[in-house]
């Protein structure tokens, strides 16, 4: 009788993990942005990041709050009429 088959290992994480992953680089992105003063690209990755975060089991709140400081900031710098504390 011949040995079964041993399963083979993905090589790619987990899709919870990808979320991570995608969320981190999603972060940095929303940095260069921030330093690029493209505010609206900012709004646009500070959402993407909140719903990666939000549908992982064990969300990532330190990030989210980072998030959210960024994004303040960059309503603030924004163009908008009133400092565009309304988003906040």
């Amino acid at each position: 009788m011949p040995p079964k088959p041993r399963k083979q290992r993905s090589i790619w994480p987990s899709q919870s993990k990808n979320k991570v992953l995608q969320a981190r680089a999603l972060d940095a992105l929303a940095d260069i942005q921030l330093d690029q003063k493209n505010y609206s690209a900012v709004e646009k990755t500070i959402a993407q990041i909140e719903t990666l975060e939000l549908s992982l089991k064990k969300p990532d709140y330190k990030r989210i709050a980072a998030c959210a400081r960024k994004l303040g900031t960059a309503f603030l710098n924004s163009e908008r009429p009133g400092g565009g504390y309304e988003g906040l």
